[in-house]
């Protein structure tokens, strides 16, 4: 006779509407703190937009100049998601909660120091673009990986996208809500505000984030871990 499919044969999509999802999705106190710490962290997603007129309004770079020199962020940003990418997947989960806090540190000081400068202006523009390039490199590891690791476990295969893109949109609605908010602030050359709002966003997606990851870990420490969240739910 022909085999019975097992229960693990079963298509990963079979089952569980998208409605019925995300009824389970606000039941889950993880959802909204992860959904918190990422769209927080959005705000200085969008100031890489901000960087030019950062550097030739603040440090009177002229605009070609300012254009070319505020790619530093991404190459930040880019060789970080290159190496964590390869790094991350692999470590514990208590490492990947000191990486992700490491970066969360790293990101509120280079925000203020930043903000320091705009008040101050005693940092050197050399200084400055090396602080912009190790902010981009730890405020990517945050934003992306973290995330999209949290929206695999809690929606398994069959709802991960569907976790993922509720993320992204609240993260795309902040990120229009910060430019409202820093662009008057920048083109006035009032950057201190800009950074200090960067800065208390890297908070609390800090604050968001580690009650989240710390759960993971201790359920991994446990030998409890659920993988599939609300997935498991459907069957």
């Amino acid at each position: 006779p022909q085999r019975q499919p097992a229960p693990s044969d079963a298509p990963a999509t079979a089952g569980g509407d998208p409605w019925t999802a995300l009824r389970r999705l606000a039941r889950e106190r993880g959802f909204w703190l992860m959904l918190v710490a990422k769209a927080a962290l959005m705000s200085t997603g969008q100031f890489i937009g901000l960087i030019p007129l950062y550097l030739s309004t603040h440090l009177s770079f002229t605009k070609s100049r300012a254009a070319s020199l505020s790619a530093v962020f991404a190459v930040g940003s880019l060789a970080s998601n290159l190496l964590s990418s390869r790094l991350y997947g692999g470590l514990p989960p208590r490492s990947k909660l000191r990486a992700v806090a490491v970066c969360h540190a790293a990101s509120v000081a280079s925000a203020l120091a930043l903000a320091w400068q705009a008040h101050r202006g005693m940092l050197a523009p050399a200084a400055v673009l090396t602080i912009l390039a190790l902010w981009g490199a730890a405020w990517a590891l945050c934003f992306y990986l973290p995330a999209g690791v949290h929206a695999l476990e809690l929606g398994g295969k069959r709802h991960a996208a569907l976790v993922s893109n509720i993320y992204d949109a609240a993260a795309f609605a902040v990120g229009a809500a910060f430019n409202l908010v820093a662009l008057p602030l920048g083109a006035e050359n009032r950057w201190g505000g800009v950074f200090f709002v960067l800065a208390g966003a890297s908070a609390l997606s800090a604050v968001t984030m580690f009650p989240v990851m710390a759960g993971t870990a201790r359920e991994a420490a446990a030998g409890t871990a659920r993988g599939g969240g609300i997935e498991k739910k459907d069957e």
